[in-house]
């Protein structure tokens, strides 16, 4: 869910631009620190724009595109820190904060000012940490949409729905690897996805993007109830999760919920769906192979099913989507 000052912060450029005096609402975006942890570089920045009179709000750095991406984004500036092989942030960044200032933060020549859309401000790590952090680019004078012919005003601030939509790619992209590293950066595993906002969250992508994609929902039943059961429970989705995860790819995600994993294939043609349910479903034979062997797994392990179902060919609604995997459903026999 995006923070509630993405939707509520005041759209003031216009204003800023018309009274450099007037301070500005700028969004102070990372990938590492958090609103309540910040890093140095965030502390640095932060002082720097607050001593100038400016009010800062942080977030990360896929909140603030996200936001962008959906139309509740209205700050008056945007700080972006970029490593040099992150072309992809760039571009993003580029169609969906066409409308704030930017500042571009990496490290020293990875990107050439001539590059950048007209609005964005390059700002390399070694000159701001010897001379500070600059400010004059949240009040650059440039042209209000304001002082733009009303027969001109459309052309200047549209985006072409193509830039939109390889943008939320991009972004989606941007979310999948962000959930990668979180399990790298000393989890036990990849961060748990819930299944029902995955699922949501995946048709709102592809409704935006005009982009299909598949599902496989694995529902796995209990053999008895209670905490101790719960608690193995987790264990067997675990379990199988784990085994799923080598057989899809990157692209994909794996979303949990009470007692199924449902695994979203991005972007799939109906033959593409057919090929990564089949290869699911051998995984999860297998898997069964080996939980027969471990008594805490089979103590709880019951019947096992998998179905399938495909946006928007079977529907375009989480509701359509899960009746359908589930009418759909098999039986995974043990072998």
């Amino acid at each position: 869910m995006l923070p509630p000052v993405f939707a509520n912060e005041p759209a003031g450029l216009a204003t800023l631009l018309a009274d450099t005096h007037v301070m500005a609402s700028v969004n102070l975006t990372c990938t590492t620190c958090t609103s309540r942890n910040l890093c140095v570089r965030c502390r640095s920045i932060g002082r720097t724009l607050r001593a100038a009179g400016h009010v800062i709000t942080q977030s990360s750095r896929y909140d603030a595109l996200r936001a962008a991406a959906v139309g509740t984004y209205a700050f008056d500036a945007c700080i972006v820190p970029v490593a040099g092989h992150e072309h992809s942030i760039v571009d993003a960044a580029g169609i969906l904060l066409s409308q704030v200032r930017v500042a571009l933060v990496s490290e020293p020549g990875a990107f050439s000012p001539a590059s950048l859309p007209s609005n964005f401000k390059l700002i390399e790590e070694d000159d701001w940490s010897r001379n500070g952090f600059p400010v004059d680019w949240i009040s650059a004078a440039e042209a209000s949409p304001r002082d733009v012919e009303d027969t001109q005003t459309f052309e200047e601030l549209s985006v072409p729905p193509s830039d939109l939509d390889s943008a939320r790619r991009r972004l989606k992209l941007v979310a999948r690897q962000a959930q990668r590293e979180i399990g790298a950066a000393g989890f036990p595993e990849e961060a748990r996805l819930d299944l029902l906002a995955t699922l949501e969250d995946e048709i709102a992508w592809a409704k935006m993007s005009g982009t299909c994609f598949g599902t496989v929902l694995v529902h796995i039943s209990r053999k008895r109830t209670g905490r101790a059961a719960t608690s193995s429970f987790d264990e067997v989705l675990s379990f199988f999760r784990q085994r799923i995860i080598p057989v899809v790819r990157a692209s994909d995600a794996i979303a949990q919920g009470t007692d199924s994993l449902l695994v979203i294939v991005a972007d799939a043609t109906g033959d593409e769906m057919a090929v990564a349910a089949n290869r699911i479903k051998k995984a999860v034979r297998r898997s069964l192979k080996d939980a027969s062997k471990e008594k805490a797994l089979s103590a709880s392990l019951g019947r096992v099913t998998l179905g399938a179902a495909a946006f928007p060919t079977h529907g375009t609604t989480r509701a359509a989507l899960l009746a359908r995997a589930t009418a759909s459903a098999e039986s995974i026999a043990r072998e």
